[in-house]
């Protein structure tokens, strides 16, 4: 017994030894897998994050409606954008006109969630009318809850993201990348249609 100690003692020392190792690997695995589960969710977190944050500090925003900031953009939709997505037999509601008087937060709720998409002209002023903000955030998180795009952002004219709230700069600033510019042109429509048609 006494010849076999040496022996006993490698092997338990081995076996501590590879514990250890195995112990550290996947320590190190997970916390690599929970740095990649956070940047690849990094936007979504950032959202939350303000989102929160402006709950925790309500009316910390002025909010000055200025309906002659939003005749260009009124004119480009009435004039030019519905009547191509009536062309084109794609059904929307307008809030103006589709809804009734009375509590406009369940009008828009209800307008966000019954449809498949919601289309959002992106101008500097847009975000004066808090409503117009909220019609935002409750798309961004419907489309967090279906995993699916259902916001269609149309750039009208020049914007400064900075100018945005914070939530909404967020997101936009990670969905560039299919954010349409408009343009009264074949391409644009092409692009437009294939947004709204898209499910992805």
């Amino acid at each position: 017994m006494v010849e076999r100690l040496p022996r006993l003692t490698q092997y338990c020392a081995i076996k501590e030894n590879f514990s250890f190792v195995l112990t550290t690997f996947f320590t190190h695995l997970l916390c690599l897998l929970v740095l990649a589960v956070f940047f690849h969710y990094r936007w979504k977190l950032r959202y939350l994050y303000f989102i929160g944050q402006r709950r925790l500090h309500i009316g910390g925003r002025l909010v000055n409606y200025n309906p002659q900031g939003e005749l260009r953009i009124r004119q480009i939709l009435k004039n030019i954008i519905l009547p191509f997505l009536r062309e084109k037999n794609i059904s929307y509601i307008l809030g103006e006109v589709d809804f009734p008087g009375g509590d406009m937060v369940s009008h828009i709720s209800g307008a966000i969630t019954g449809t498949r998409k919601t289309l959002v002209l992106l101008s500097g002023d847009l975000f004066l009318d808090h409503y117009r903000e909220y019609e935002m955030n409750l798309a961004i998180m419907r489309e967090l809850n279906v995993r699916g795009q259902v916001i269609v952002p149309v750039f009208v004219e020049r914007v400064d993201l900075n100018t945005y709230p914070p939530e909404v700069e967020t997101y936009l600033m990670n969905q560039l990348y299919r954010c349409l510019v408009y343009r009264n042109n074949q391409n644009f429509w092409t692009l437009l249609l294939h947004a709204i048609k898209n499910d992805k």
